[in-house]
């Protein structure tokens, strides 16, 4: 059992699981999340079935990550909780070696004065023994592997944290207001699916107002370019396009416009009307005159043709047409206007306080590593005959930085 808990809470240990789960995070960098089967094929498609058959389009949510994750938590764990543990202890090695320690170097007047007031500008902890005067480094450098390995536990656990309490919805964003959760509202500037250029470009520029009536201000986002506003992510997801219809009631003369997304029907409440079914991007004729739908394509739709049913008299006819074309019912007219091609958009909202935990391990991390590196243990004795030193592992850069410190300014 000591055995495995070894193991388990080992360098060894932690480095074999770091491995695979950096080459996880790169290929879930790498490889967009969530997207549709679709959008992979088009994406990758000599490598999509490799990619959804493997589960990389969720490669965070699959069991082989998550159980990787995991092990790697419990070795930080243990590794944190083992680290406080032995310290003290170690401190207290380095004391009872500094008291051994027979390797005087002489030091002048001016040399112990100098000495003096590097130790009290560093906080060093002075104790008096045996006519000595013994200087421990504070107590905090002790403690900088400990504060790295719990650091790298806070970014664990706030990475789960995202993980667990984050909540994704997608929403199709019309021009104008949007109003999604948590009184959040999006408003559309524009939208794109290629650029000046020609080339496939799906960007929106957006604008988020929170429930504060805080404004992002206009903002592009991209499906691997999101926006975070508080804490909200919007993501470029997908995009649709929707039918637009200008419907003219006879009786009256009223005009209003009709905007569908879906199959359905659309009337002016009688039980004629036309049954909206799709849009396809484009068309061929032949010189016959016989159309036949282009189905698929990738950007914008340069010659849309609608797929309509003509609902009349109990009856339903099907009809091609283009924008500019009209379909008069007993009732109404209908009059084809050009599609609108829209974005869907991701919201993915985390607690703002995930993020909080996520900096401050970054900052404690930064402060741990500094204190390994930069400002590692030791102690020093003063004696009438000189000093010694005595760092916890290897003293070579203390020893190194006393003497600069002693010659330049000490003198002999």
């Amino acid at each position: 059992m000591k055995k495995t808990l070894a193991f388990l809470q080992s360098m060894c240990f932690g480095l074999l699981l770091l491995a695979p789960l950096l080459i996880c995070s790169v290929l879930g960098s790498l490889i967009p999340q969530g997207e549709s089967e679709a959008a992979y094929a088009e994406a990758y498609p000599s490598l999509y079935h490799l990619i959804l058959g493997l589960g990389l389009d969720h490669i965070f949510r699959t069991p082989v990550f998550l159980a990787l994750a995991a092990l790697f938590g419990l070795n930080l764990a243990l590794c944190c909780f083992n680290q406080f543990r032995v310290v003290p202890g170690r401190e207290a090695a380095v004391r009872e070696r500094a008291l051994r320690n027979r390797e005087t170097a002489a030091l002048t007047e001016a040399q112990r004065q100098k000495l003096m007031q590097f130790l009290r500008r560093g906080l060093w902890r002075r104790e008096e023994t045996d006519g000595k005067a013994m200087f421990s480094a504070s107590p905090l450098r002790w403690y900088g592997s400990a504060v790295a390995h719990f650091a790298l536990l806070g970014i664990l656990l706030g990475a789960a944290g995202i993980f667990v309490l984050s909540r994704s919805a997608d929403y199709a964003l019309m021009p104008g207001d949007n109003a999604l959760p948590n009184g959040l509202t999006v408003r559309l500037e524009d939208f794109r699916v290629s650029d000046g250029e020609g080339r496939v470009d799906y960007a929106s520029t957006v604008e988020i107002t929170d429930a504060r009536e805080r404004k992002s201000g206009l903002r592009d986002i991209r499906v691997n370019h999101p926006l975070r506003f508080g804490g909200v992510k919007i993501y470029q997801h997908s995009y649709g396009v929707a039918g637009v219809l200008s419907v003219t009631v006879k009786d009256t003369g009223e005009t209003w416009p009709a905007r569908v997304t879906e199959p359905g029907m659309i009337s002016v409440g009688g039980p004629d009307g036309v049954w909206y079914m799709t849009v396809y991007p484009g068309y061929v004729a032949d010189e016959e005159g016989n159309v036949t739908p282009i189905t698929q394509t990738t950007g914008e739709y340069p010659d849309p043709l609608y797929y309509l049913l003509l609902v009349e008299n109990g009856a339903m006819v099907p009809v091609l047409a283009v924008p500019g074309d009209e379909i008069e019912t007993s009732d109404a007219v209908y009059r084809l206007e050009a599609p609108l091609l829209y974005p869907a958009i991701r919201v993915k909202t985390t607690p703002v306080w995930i993020y909080g935990l996520l900096y401050l391990s970054f900052a404690v991390l930064v402060a741990g590593l500094y204190l390994c590196f930069f400002q590692s243990p030791a102690v020093v004795i003063l004696s009438p005959e000189g000093y010694t030193l005595t760092g916890k592992r290897n003293d070579t850069e203390w020893r190194q930085r006393l003497r600069l410190l002693l010659e330049n300014g000490g003198g002999r």
